[in-house]
């Protein structure tokens, strides 16, 4: 399951008309947009449960989440990772539904499902092909888990081992660390200072009794919020609530936090944590006000200014100086005040203190001087925006209405967030900088790598000095325009929102490099497109695309280079406009190219920590020779070759690479075709092609006869991660692939609940926190693999486990009942993943095009997937799946 930490705010603008038969009063609000596009309806129910319902038939799917007034917040001293447990145990099985069964009922109906706890509530997420029997199905299952959910000892005990395994794959980060000592320290006597997950120590103490307890006084309806948006009808969802929920009787048990909500005071100002580490760190914290202050808002605009985009004042001064790899912060969501944190991370070699100083200065600044208004309005843009394109999910809807009824008390406030954010002003933001961001408040933490595999925290007194919407049709149409100099047009239009996505590729990816010559040619190139033009520099082209709200996006995969672009419709041409000069004239300039290379150099140092990215080097190098474009270099080669690399070379790559036959561009959304058409033949049609570059034919791979296990051991972690595969034979054209991406759910691509892996490593034996399998086919043949990730005491056991349960699935080992199962998973994940909103569209529209796919491949999908038969099912594990050729790697612990 997920831990929710952070929150999440989408700013959303709508007209709701909040009609209540059942809740007694009638309130309307009008807001800035022009029309309504929503209607938004609460209910109470005589027992308390509070039911919050959204009609949308945009697509044809609904989303429910249920939310309980329980999280970290309510965990007993001693009991820390209650609310947490709780959550994984919903999933264990009811007094009428079995273990194991669940997950499985979700799965065989399409369902996209999770839970997530977080400090304050606890919710439950599911989102479903629209139709009555599954509505009935949602609610009958919340309402049973509700209060039927099995604690037993013997289920606590095996789900324990599961939980201390995403412990301590938790601890493996030491930025995990650094972050759950910081607020360790600032809390405490309060529950937000505690690891939503537990401290060890009280997670192994975890008995039955008291988990059932928690349960029984938490899980209750007058405890918890329904929400539902969709695809459904508001008379048929009262109908089934009232049978599934109405029985439940109400509760009358006073339930306590275990914390006083006024400001916690502490005696230290600071940590240093000494770790085995690539990198360093720094933690800067200051309390906040709740959630429910409107200061709030001032200071998440003010984080932005800080923080967020190329043009924010710190990732300009320290980022793009080469000082940090990344910088970042947020504002921490609470009932009581919380956290507005920034945290830096830099190279082993790198100068905390002078990021300390620079960050100090900066806030000091804008306490003693303000902001500019272009920042303000900036900010503001970005959160219309943000507005807009959360519209397109009622998944996302879900979670934001019954985030804003948790956290404010009132979930109406989603739709008045907008205009409170408008109403800030520059001497707003400068006030709650002079009221929270102050020295003598601050709370300092640093991350320093050591050489020993002990991690080491001191306190200390004093770090710093003082002077530092409308009916949509069924099914998705799409237009195909190629243009005489071969870029190919894709257009497909919603006008829905007002939005518009773009997705595009450029055949220009890694595996047009030369790994022992040119490496991170492909990467680089890509992402030096955004950082100047012949008539933009920069800057210039940060503020345009904030100025607007809108987002351009370069990055390179193995294959191609993706392009991501999003904006409101009324600033397409504008969009359009600046992906053409990007595209067209990037300026390559020296100082940028220096600064981005010194970024990549630090993140990739930082990687050395990364136990997923040690694992895929490691296998890539088991599975391919070094001339194979699979093939990966070392951390240490990778290195040694971008220091190397020149900004001729990203010239020569470019002039080589880009050019209009070798391009796809897909737009979704708010707009005529022909005016699009005749937007990208207007910034687009006089390109000509000049180059000679020759498609790269990706060859397939030998698999290895005989195992290779390779061991890497890695300073001060506790979790060990395994990876067990081969080289694929299988590439995304292939026509058993729909045959085996529906074998691979069942053997552990699908629900970790349900799968064969999942269920007997993960839910039977309790071995691993996470198991999936996998296969990474596109237009080469990748590789197949299992991941597992585990105590390294189990390390053994568990690889035993997954070549058995391998060899069994091969012989056959599948139910109708599975097959079925994941048939059905499939289409709902595919529905939920890629019709929902222009962005997933677009992207799964380039795939096809990409694939010389069948754009109609979206709209056949489900059809394709349920015309599959057992024995192609088989068929195609046993084709494609070699058990007695599995590579293995290892990264464990060092002793």
């Amino acid at each position: 399951m997920k831990i929710f930490v952070n929150g999440f705010i989408i700013f959303i603008l709508l007209v709701v008309i909040n009609l209540q038969s059942l809740y007694c009063k009638e309130q309307n609000m009008i807001n800035s947009l022009d029309a309504p596009i929503n209607s938004t309806k609460e209910y109470k129910l005589k027992n308390g449960l509070k039911i919050i319902i959204r009609e949308d038939s945009s697509a044809p799917l609904f989303s429910q989440t249920i939310f309980y007034k329980i999280g970290a917040i309510n965990d007993k001293e001693s009991f820390t990772g209650a609310a947490h447990f709780l959550e994984h145990m919903q999933f264990n099985g009811t007094q009428t539904r079995p273990k194991g069964m669940i997950a499985e009922e979700m799965e065989k109906r399409g369902a996209t499902f999770n839970a997530a706890t977080s400090n304050d509530y606890t919710m439950y997420y599911l989102t479903l092909p629209s139709g009555k029997d599954n509505l009935e199905f949602a609610m009958g299952l919340e309402a049973d888990r509700m209060r039927n959910s099995i604690i037993n000892e013997e289920e606590i005990q095996r789900e324990k081992q599961v939980i201390l395994s995403e412990l301590s794959g938790g601890e493996n980060n030491p930025i995990t660390i650094l972050y759950r000592e910081t607020l360790k320290e600032i809390f405490p006597n309060h529950p937000y200072g505690d690891p939503i997950i537990g401290w060890r120590k009280d997670v192994s103490s975890i008995k039955a009794i008291d988990l059932k307890e928690h349960y029984d006084d938490y899980y209750q309806p007058d405890n918890a919020v329904l929400v539902i948006a969709g695809d459904i009808k508001t008379q048929e969802v009262l109908e089934e609530a009232e049978k599934t929920f109405g029985n439940i009787p109400s509760t009358s048990i006073n339930r306590k936090i275990r914390a006083s909500r006024h400001n916690i005071e502490t005696s230290n100002h600071g940590i240093e944590i000494f770790a085995p580490s690539e990198s360093k760190a720094v933690l800067f914290a200051w309390q906040c006000p709740s959630f429910i202050n409107k200061d709030y808002i001032a200071l998440s605009m003010l984080s932005s200014i800080l923080t967020k985009g190329n043009l924010s004042r710190l990732e300009k001064k320290i980022v793009d100086t080469g000082k940090a790899a990344n910088i970042n912060s947020s504002v921490r969501q609470g009932i009581d005040p919380f956290v507005f944190s920034i945290l830096a991370t830099t190279s082993k070699e790198g100068d905390l203190d002078e990021i300390t100083k620079i960050t100090l200065k900066e806030i000091k600044t804008i306490r003693e001087n303000g902001i500019s208004n272009e920042e303000l309005e900036r900010v503001k843009a970005k959160a219309e925006t943000s507005f807009l394109f959360g519209l397109e999910d009622p998944s996302e809807i879900t979670l934001q209405l019954g985030f804003f009824e948790l956290i404010s008390g009132d979930w109406k406030r989603t739709f008045s967030w907008v205009d409170e954010l408008k109403s800030i002003n520059q001497e707003d933001i400068k006030r709650v900088a002079n009221l929270y961001l102050t020295d003598d408040k601050l709370f300092l933490s640093k991350l320093i790598n050591s050489n020993s595999n002990e991690i080491k925290i001191n306190k200390t007194q004093k770090p710093f000095e003082e002077n530092l919407f409308k009916a949509k049709q069924k099914g998705i149409q799409a237009k195909e325009i190629t243009f005489k100099n071969g870029l190919k047009l894709i257009l497909r239009e919603n006008e829905n929102v007002p939005v518009i996505s773009i997705h595009g590729t450029i055949d220009a990816g890694e595996i047009y490099e030369n790994k022992k010559q040119n490496y991170a040619v492909a990467t680089l190139t890509a992402m030096m497109l955004d950082r100047g033009t012949e008539n933009l520099n920069r800057n210039n082209i940060s503020s345009i695309l904030e100025n607007m709200g809108a987002s351009i996006e370069f990055s390179a995969d193995t294959e191609v280079i993706n392009l991501e672009a999003q904006s409101r419709s009324s600033d397409k041409e504008k969009l359009i406009s600046l992906i053409a000069q990007e595209l067209r004239k990037p300026l390559f300039a020296e100082e940028e190219f220096v600064k981005l290379k010194t970024q990549l150099l630090l993140q990739l140092e930082q990687s050395r920590d990364d136990l997923d990215y040690l694992g895929k080097i490691a296998f890539n190098q088991l599975l391919y020779s070094e001339n194979h474009p699979y093939y990966e270099l070392s951390i240490n080669e990778q290195i040694e070759k971008l220091k190397a690399l020149s900004i001729k070379d990203l010239k020569e790559f470019y002039k080589a690479y880009y050019e209009p036959k070798r391009i796809i561009l897909v737009i979704s959304g708010d707009f005529a075709n022909d005016e699009m058409t005749n937007l990208i033949a207007e910034y687009f049609g006089d390109w000509t092609n000049t180059n000679t570059a020759k498609d790269f034919n990706i060859p397939n791979v030998e698999i290895k006869k005989t195992q290779e296990t390779k061991i890497i051991e890695v300073a001060g972690k506790s979790q060990a991660n395994i990876i067990i595969g081969h080289a694929g034979v299988i590439n995304r054209k292939d026509k058993d692939f729909y045959a085996l991406l529906v074998a691979n759910d069942i053997l552990g691509g699908g629900s970790t609940l349900t799968s064969k892996l999942g269920k007997e490593i993960r839910e039977k034996k309790g071995l691993v926190y996470s198991v999936y399998s996998r296969f990474n086919a596109y237009r080469g043949a990748g590789s197949f693999k299992i991941n597992l990730g585990t105590n390294p005491k189990n390390i053994d056991e568990a690889i035993t486990s997954a070549k058995e349960i391998i060899k069994a699935f091969l012989l056959g080992d599948i139910s109708d009942e599975e097959i079925t199962r994941a048939k059905n998973y499939r289409k709902g994940a595919f529905i939920a993943h890629n019709l929902v909103s222009n962005a997933n569209v677009a992207s799964a529209l380039n795939l096809y095009a990409i694939l010389g796919l069948d754009l109609n491949t979206i709209n056949d999908y489900p059809k394709i997937i349920d015309s599959l038969t057992k024995e192609e099912i088989i068929s195609a594990a046993k084709k494609y799946i070699y058990p007695d050729n599995l590579q293995i790697v290892i990264i464990k612990p060092k002793n």
